[in-house]
């Protein structure tokens, strides 16, 4: 940004990102999505200063955000495009292509080894996306559908009115964006369903930098309007808190404390990934259960459950048929969610 625009917008830049709650939250989960945005900075900086010089930059900040999420393919993917038709005049083509060829050599062992799981389980548990699937992608990059309108319309203002340079700032962050949406709903709907409101972390700095963009040119005479909008974006910010139940090694050190060593027919019941290999307490059953459908799938002449058993599961809902036949239900809050015991 300050590259682009200069100094003072940098430093409304800076500001928006230090108070972004978004990023306050991301830093305190063990996921990808903080170096996924870092890496997509990266990315894009050493894109528009590609020379003999950055272009091994460039080649190690494509290979890193390729190799870090599979969203990483459609930002690089953006870029190169990018670069081959408005980049083309500044940059040696030859140079890009070979750098991107090589950055994408090491991206084909991971599509290799997934190609049998990606139409079958790769991201089995994400829906189709719906109207609440764009607004949470619209909250998480712009806090509100009344925000991306406002903003919009200021960019559209000042687009035609101001330097080339500037609209190519624009448009590139714009369609980096609009690039990386298009992509996910079209794999979502011809592929399998990919489209999650998280994965589009990648281009929140993109939409930071329209943000900053319209902050830093709106004159001081408006100095009180850019305090209310810093003021709205900064407290308004929404995200989706979510539980950590995925947390294998939590979830065995809460079973190996609290479970009963005297009885042996134990059933561990979750919503992550099926199998759990590493559960060995009691010859115990592993069961993979679809997020928030309730206990009441659990099929007790599939899963061989007899009347004798103690099953640990999370997240969720009580079906009534279970409570009925449960002897005891004991619900345990944990740093990963509740996590409930039901003895049978």
């Amino acid at each position: 940004i300050k590259h682009f625009l200069g100094k003072k917008i940098g430093l409304i830049a800076l500001f928006l990102t230090s108070t972004n709650i978004v990023l306050i939250y991301l830093s305190q989960e063990i996921r990808c999505y903080m170096l996924l945005m870092l890496l997509a900075i990266l990315n894009s900086y050493f894109l528009f200063k590609f020379n003999n010089k950055n272009k091994i930059n460039y080649l190690i900040s494509t290979i890193a955000i390729l190799n870090t999420h599979f969203y990483g393919a459609f930002y690089v993917f953006y870029n190169f495009i990018f670069g081959l038709t408005i980049l083309k005049n500044k940059i040696k083509i030859k140079n890009f292509l070979l750098m991107n060829i090589i950055a994408f050599a090491t991206f084909l062992p991971i599509l290799i080894y997934k190609k049998t799981s990606i139409i079958s389980d790769f991201n089995s548990w994400i829906p189709l996306p719906i109207k609440e699937s764009y607004i949470s992608t619209i909250k998480v990059l712009f806090t509100s559908p009344f925000m991306l309108i406002v903003l919009s319309i200021i960019i559209f203002a000042i687009f035609f009115k101001t330097t080339k340079k500037n609209r190519m700032f624009i448009s590139y962050n714009y369609f980096a964006i609009l690039f990386v949406l298009l992509c996910a709903i079209i794999i979502s709907y011809l592929v399998k369903p990919i489209y999650n409101f998280k994965y589009f972390y990648i281009v929140l700095p993109n939409a930071l930098a329209l943000i900053t963009f319209v902050f830093g040119h709106l004159s001081k005479k408006h100095f009180g309007l850019i305090a209310i909008f810093l003021l709205f974006f900064t407290l308004n910010f929404q995200f989706s808190e979510q539980n950590l139940y995925c947390n294998h090694s939590l979830f065995m050190q809460f079973i190996k404390h609290d479970i009963d060593k005297t009885k042996t027919n134990y059933v561990f019941a979750t919503d992550t990934i099926e199998g759990y290999k590493d559960f060995k307490i009691n010859n115990a059953k592993m069961i993979y259960v679809a997020v928030n459908k309730g206990i009441n799938i659990l099929d007790s002449k599939k899963y061989n459950i007899d009347k004798n058993s103690v099953i640990y599961f999370m997240n969720f809902y009580l079906d009534e048929n279970y409570i009925k036949i449960a002897k005891k239900i004991e619900l345990h809050k944990t740093p990963l969610g509740v996590i409930c015991k039901m003895e049978l």
